[in-house]
């Protein structure tokens, strides 16, 4: 059977599903977010996860404290952009990450997500797991090292100051530009033309 999940808040609770229904979870999501734990955290059995460890996108030092968790193994994969997770019964396949962001329990999460899950349907079930099990094996998924993190961390730091600084940098342009208030006055003028003042 596969059901349809709409939005983030649907994902998330199909995901905690497939926590309470095992003892195991194969997880390949590209991005990691710091909120993991929020996501996880009642899941006491193992979890194995693949993941794109060297994307800014991912939040390196969510990895590591993904990799200290009891029963965790953490790969890495370039260009690893699939989202999916898969228990022994049901599989969650779609478009959110493991982040707060993507699996929101809020009905305005500012993000759409979409996902299926599938249940009762041993043969797929098994093509997922036989797929995860390939993926996990093959030579371009390969463990964490210390310094595959360093590097990470090293990379999300830099991408993060550099959004920052890009942030200030066009606040600045805007409010510095000989053109900001004429800008604003024409936007303002158009305005009230279009809205029959």
């Amino acid at each position: 059977m596969v059901t349809f999940l709409p939005d983030p808040k649907g994902i998330r609770k199909a995901i905690y599903r497939l926590q309470c229904c095992s003892d195991r979870l194969d997880l390949a999501a590209a991005f990691i977010g710091a909120d993991w734990q929020e996501i996880l955290n009642s899941f006491k059995g193992k979890i194995r996860i693949i993941c794109w460890l060297s994307s800014t996108n991912t939040n390196a030092y969510a990895v590591e404290n993904l990799t200290k968790r009891k029963n965790t193994l953490v790969r890495q994969r370039e260009g690893m952009h699939c989202k999916v997770y898969i228990a022994p019964t049901a599989a969650v396949i779609g478009s959110a990450n493991l982040s707060g962001r993507a699996l929101s329990e809020s009905d305005n999460a500012g993000q759409d997500e979409a996902a299926v899950l599938v249940e009762a349907d041993p043969s797929c079930l098994r093509r997922l797991t036989d797929w995860f099990n390939r993926l996990w094996k093959e030579l371009g998924t390969r463990p964490i090292e210390n310094n595959d993190l360093k590097a990470a961390k090293k990379a999300f730091d830099k991408a993060r100051n550099r959004g920052a600084e890009s942030s200030e940098q066009s606040e600045g342009d805007i409010r510095s530009s000989p053109h900001s208030s004429r800008s604003a006055k024409v936007v303002m003028e158009m305005g009230r033309e279009n809205s029959g003042r």
